[in-house]
């Protein structure tokens, strides 16, 4: 009879544990990780295309709020403000609003994610350099 109830407790154990394991949640593969983040990548790689500097720095200026947009220099806390030279970015992050884009880290999960920075780079050092003089002088 105590071997029944030990031989019961030990199966209800392994039942248990096994049901456990298909209730927990599956971890991803790097590979899944960079082919979920590209996919992302493209379909905000397909927005920026779509985006105009000139209309959004217009529209900043005219609402009275001009500001820039920035990324951290890899890893660093060091800000990078495209489109303006180092004097230029070294007044303005004493004067303007900044807003940190996303994206910009130092990962690099594929070509859609390498286009779509190149693409918001170029879209940022634009609308940089037509809000840069509001912006400093409000």
């Amino acid at each position: 009879m105590i071997k029944k109830i030990a031989l019961l407790s030990s199966l209800s154990i392994l039942i248990l544990n096994s049901s456990m394991l298909n209730a927990m949640p599956k971890v991803s593969s790097a590979k899944e990780i960079q082919a979920q983040e590209e996919k992302q990548y493209a379909a905000e790689l397909a927005l920026m295309k779509k985006r105009s500097a000139t209309n959004e720095a217009k529209a900043a200026i005219d609402l009275g709020f001009p500001y820039l947009l920035a990324h951290h220099a890899g890893r660093s806390t060091v800000l990078v403000i495209p489109g303006l030279n180092q004097q230029q970015q070294t007044t303005a992050q004493q004067r303007c609003p900044i807003l940190i884009m996303d994206g910009m880290g130092d990962t690099i999960y594929g070509n859609q994610h390498m286009a779509y920075r190149k693409a918001t780079l170029e879209h940022a050092a634009s609308f940089n350099k037509m809000t840069y003089k509001a912006c400093i002088s409000r």
